[in-house]
């Protein structure tokens, strides 16, 4: 019996939420089809518009779950994400991209800790 197995299929991108100045969280669906071996982690892109639309890998390794904070991004910069699956047999196609966001231009961070200075020490 021959059973042929292929990279997986590509995940959908559900949104993006949790949009700050400098990070956002990407969610997304695993891919209908696995390509006959569990996926064991997601690679996640973002591509922002500096001169030409340019993706850029945001993980160096696989992630493993299916949401996923992004760092590092700049304030009031837009991006798109795309997300493609893992399985041993390598990397699958990459989603659609998803809607465009704008991270916030300034404070997002700051205000949703701001009460721990509060905090009596």
């Amino acid at each position: 019996m021959i059973v042929l197995a292929v990279v997986p299929g590509c995940p959908t991108i559900l949104g993006v939420h949790d949009v700050l100045p400098s990070g956002c969280t990407v969610i997304y669906m695993p891919p209908r089809n696995d390509g006959g071996a569990p996926v064991i982690g997601y690679h996640l892109e973002r591509c922002f518009l500096s001169g030409e639309w340019k993706w850029i890998r945001v993980n160096d390794n696989p992630i493993i779950g299916l949401k996923y904070f992004v760092r590092n991004l700049d304030p009031s910069t837009q991006y798109h994400f795309r997300v493609a699956a893992v399985n041993m047999f390598g990397l699958g196609s990459f989603s659609e991209a998803s809607e465009l966001i704008t991270t916030d231009q300034h404070g997002g961070e700051l205000k949703k800790w701001h009460w721990l200075s509060k905090l009596p020490i």
